[in-house]
């Protein structure tokens, strides 16, 4: 880090990106790129936005604070098994556990009863996962919005399908393509322009996911940070 530091104050660019999960890494690099490099812009959002939205239950208070809308959702720790016990009697099968702190999907899965529930905690719990999000399913499209700011006005770029693959109820990414074609990109988009007009400290691109279901589009995650999708994106983009 301190010889990528150092190449950047010899070079002096004019701008500059972390790249990188919303984990507690990015935060810290762009506190400290801002510090070090004065004269250049980094362009990622504020380090503290980037760490509130880190915390899903806070994106849910979000969605819910502005009327967006968000599969229902409840925060549990995970030896609070009375607490857990309501939370799949709200939500049901099948249903999403997801670590309350976290990106990039990791340690996300698709349970169908109770059995794999208590099995998926058990696992999140030996990594040290202390608290935990359940969320109901909603079956649809996988997708995505990719849109750039810089805290005042936004600009929307594309609409992304996002190819998960689930192995044995674990879900991870597999890659993408864009345009995405859909009848509810269209409130996904508005969603999206409303959640970066309300949401203080974004900068830059910011990417944001959907569920597109039959009866429109449901908020998964925002991502404030460059996501893969932006590999697709470049590609799509006619040569200059």
């Amino acid at each position: 880090l301190k010889s990528v530091i150092k190449g950047l104050k010899e070079e002096s660019p004019d701008y500059a990106v972390v790249m990188a999960p919303e984990d507690e890494a990015l935060p810290r690099l762009v506190s400290l790129l801002r510090e070090e490099l004065s004269s250049t812009t980094i362009l990622n959002c504020e380090p503290r936005t980037i760490s509130y939205l880190s915390d899903k239950a806070n994106l849910v208070e979000i969605a819910e604070r502005i009327g967006i809308r968000i599969p229902l959702s409840v925060v549990v720790d995970v030896d609070d098994l009375p607490s857990i016990r309501s939370a799949i009697k709200d939500v049901g099968f099948p249903c999403i556990i997801k670590p309350r702190i976290g990106a990039g999907g990791h340690g996300c899965r698709l349970v169908r009863n109770r059995e794999e529930l208590w099995k998926t905690i058990d696992f999140l719990s030996s990594l040290g996962i202390m608290s935990i999000l359940i969320q109901q399913y909603v079956e649809g499209v996988d997708a995505s919005v990719s849109l750039t700011t810089d805290g005042n006005s936004h600009f929307l770029i594309s609409t992304n399908a996002q190819l998960l693959e689930v192995r044995e109820g674990w879900i991870s990414y597999k890659g993408g393509y864009v345009p995405l074609e859909h009848e509810s990109t269209s409130p996904s988009k508005s969603y999206a322009v409303k959640l970066v007009e309300k949401i203080q400290g974004l900068m830059g691109y910011v990417g944001i996911d959907f569920v597109l279901a039959r009866d429109g589009a449901y908020l998964i995650e925002v991502n404030p940070r460059p996501t893969t999708s932006i590999v697709g994106i470049v590609r799509a983009l006619p040569s200059a």
